[in-house]
């Protein structure tokens, strides 16, 4: 079965993609086209809004990769005229190990490692760190330093 899903979450920087993938334990491979997936369309869900089930699976800028899943995550250039990126991936049984890795179908654990990347980042670039701290809700907390 396949369910192909868009998620609603869209990134502007790659290179902050790529270090919180990385935090996450995958890998955004760069310029791969291709990701794993159930590799047919069943027609048996939605098709994401300004994509084609001849998508699905290639036609990725990057793929990010996670060792101990069998599907993958394309990401795509945003098709609505607004700039970034998205991603697509295979949501059938949890896109197989997936939604465990980036934090279910909204990817709750990729915005937040994306927000704590983009923040340091800023935060560096006017000269000041931040320490992180994980509060017992799961929240992570930064405290900038100058």
């Amino acid at each position: 079965m396949s369910h192909v899903v868009l998620c609603n979450f869209r990134v502007h920087d790659v290179d902050s993609l790529a270090a919180a993938v990385k935090r996450l334990g995958g890998a955004l491979l760069r310029g791969q086209s291709k990701w794993r997936w159930f590799e047919k369309f069943m027609n048996d869900s939605a098709i994401p809004k300004g994509f084609r089930p001849e998508d699905y699976g290639r036609n990725a800028e990057h793929v990010i990769r996670f060792p101990d899943c069998s599907y993958d995550i394309g990401v795509y250039k945003a098709r609505d005229g607004k700039g970034g990126y998205v991603f697509l991936h295979d949501a059938w049984q949890g896109g197989y190990g997936l939604d465990a890795k980036v934090g279910g179908s909204e990817y709750g654990l990729l915005k937040q490692a994306y927000a704590v990347v983009r923040a340091k980042r800023a935060l560096a670039a006017q000269g000041k760190t931040a320490v992180e701290k994980r509060l017992p809700s799961g929240q992570i907390q930064l405290v900038c330093q100058a």
